[in-house]
């Protein structure tokens, strides 16, 4: 597989002749072979092009430009924007303070790299004074078997889920018959209501996706027609739109802040390869050396080191009896001795045929409605009411125990019981 390296950088606004040496140092130690490098470099290639003033006048090279040139020449890096696209004119920064144009964020890459490079463009100037820059490249890889996941922000509109709540209740109506078995009734209706919010969601989507499509429309239109007339009504109305365009976008981050604590809170404490990589930074850090083994000795072997600890560990919690004869009293006769003069608390016989009785379908719905830890069914931050969903599964059981292994599985998957 091809290995990339991918660098971030923030050239200094002074003119730092030292700053662009110590880079190119730097990228001289990195020995992937194919090499990106993005971000503000805080001067321009080519100022006759990549600069607009209000006046329209073409700016003289200043001495960030100068160095940056110098440094492009020596390291051989590619402008990948002009690159792709030499006689176009755009531009990246708007410096409210000299009302100017310029294009000072972009992608350099390698030769190596270019043929990978299949397209690159420049965004819109949205919640900052920067636009977005983007770069194409054409990797093959292989794609993750896709998923369907509930998206928990439909249910915060109260519109989506009383039509959730009818379609639930429709459902029941019509299927939760005598001669249905409860089981099919409740695997069958995951696969109906899911059909439901599947369709729910792609319309969210879908009007979502035309509002901020309509919105950067809009936005390009004025940022064209502001760079080539500025004024201050233009000006404003660029400032309203990147506004509403970053009300739109606060929801994605919203969103994608949940599922990143999602995934830390699910596989935070398991061995799984969130662990393993924060770990794998730690482990040169905290390796062991060397050990005093059991008989004195210092030892730095660390197959040595690995089975020392391996015989400490399993002789201090391996408490089964040793073998052969020992003269001593088994570990269960000494447990038994320690127990046998307590008074512990036994159950009754009546107790004991009460808890072993098979369980009647009412019996379960009936303390699940009474319990008080139990108002609802949670999923992510919203409840719902318990009487709406669950009883009206649980009141026609004929095998209650299916159904509540089959309810449980849902609850562990999607969502939880909440007190």
């Amino acid at each position: 597989m091809a290995s990339f390296a991918v660098c971030s950088l923030y050239a200094p606004a002074t003119p730092d002749p030292t700053f662009w040496s110590t880079f190119k140092a730097h990228l001289g130690s990195i020995t992937a072979k194919y090499l990106i490098v993005g971000g503000d470099m805080n001067a321009t290639h080519a100022p006759a092009i990549d600069r607009r003033t209000q006046k329209d006048i073409t700016p003289a090279p200043t001495r960030n430009d100068k160095l940056y040139a110098s440094f492009l020449n020596e390291t051989m890096l590619l402008d990948i924007w002009r690159a792709h696209h030499p006689a176009d004119r755009d531009f990246t920064f708007y410096s409210h303070t000299h009302r100017s144009y310029s294009r000072i964020d972009c992608f350099l890459v390698t030769q190596t790299t270019q043929p990978w490079t299949t397209h690159s463009q420049i965004g819109n100037i949205t919640w900052s004074d920067h636009a977005e820059i983007t770069l194409d490249l054409q990797i093959p890889r292989l794609s993750r078997p896709w998923r369907w996941r509930l998206n928990p922000w439909i249910l915060r509109d109260k519109e989506t889920v009383q039509t959730i709540t009818g379609h639930l209740q429709t459902y029941f109506e019509l299927n939760a018959t005598e001669d249905m078995a409860p089981t099919t009734v409740w695997a069958a209706h995951k696969a109906t209501i899911r059909g439901h919010l599947i369709a729910i969601a792609t319309a969210h989507k879908r009007r979502r996706l035309r509002d901020l499509t309509e919105a950067l429309a809009k936005l390009t239109k004025l940022e064209t027609l502001h760079k080539r007339h500025p004024s201050d009504t233009v000006l404003k109305e660029l400032t309203e739109l990147r506004e509403h365009l970053r009300r739109l976008s606060s929801v994605d981050v919203a969103r994608n802040l949940m599922w990143t604590k999602q995934r830390f809170y699910e596989k935070g404490n398991k061995a799984d390869a969130l662990l393993a990589n924060c770990l794998k930074k730690r482990q040169d850090n905290k390796r062991i050396s060397k050990i005093r083994t059991s008989t004195g000795e210092i030892t730095k072997n660390p197959d040595r080191i690995a089975q020392e600890f391996l015989q400490y560990y399993t002789k201090l919690y391996d408490h089964a009896d040793p073998p052969g004869p020992t003269g001593d009293e088994s570990q269960r006769e000494r447990i038994s001795s320690f127990l046998r003069p307590l008074n512990l608390p036994t159950l009754s016989t009546q107790a004991q045929a009460l808890l072993e009785a098979p369980m009647e379908g009412e019996e379960l719905a009936q303390a699940i409605r009474n319990h008080p830890d139990i108002q609802g069914i949670q999923i992510r931050q919203e409840k719902y009411a318990v009487a709406a969903y669950a009883d009206d599964v649980l009141l026609t059981l004929a095998d209650p125990i299916p159904s509540l292994h089959a309810t449980l599985e849902v609850i562990a998957e999607y969502s939880s019981f909440s007190g």
